[in-house]
């Protein structure tokens, strides 16, 4: 297995508002494959088996980031590229403010 980087790291929240940038596939099988039971999706299978098929050298990169936005986005994490360049405290007040998201 390696850790092929992606073209365009994608930008995720984690936890209290903190933003993790996944910038590998290694990185972004990590996440799915460590993320909580109950809430698994489609998204999340495809991920998960994106991600290993491109880190066991059977698929490609692009595949496992395609399928990784995929889930990011169906499961809310998902920050766009302005947002994700702002500190933590910032993108957690954007999120509270009425109108704005």
């Amino acid at each position: 297995m390696n850790a092929q980087s992606f073209d365009k790291p994608v930008a995720v929240l984690v936890g209290l508002g903190f933003v993790r940038v996944v910038p590998t596939v290694m990185a972004a099988y990590e996440m799915v494959a460590e993320w909580p039971a109950s809430p698994r999706s489609l998204p999340h299978a495809a991920a998960l088996d994106a991600c290993r098929a491109a880190l066991n050298g059977e698929g490609k990169p692009e595949d496992a980031h395609a399928a990784f936005l995929r889930f990011a986005e169906h499961t809310g994490i998902l920050m766009d590229d302005t947002a994700a360049m702002l500190p933590a405290a910032t993108q957690a007040t954007l999120r509270r403010a009425p109108g704005l998201n």
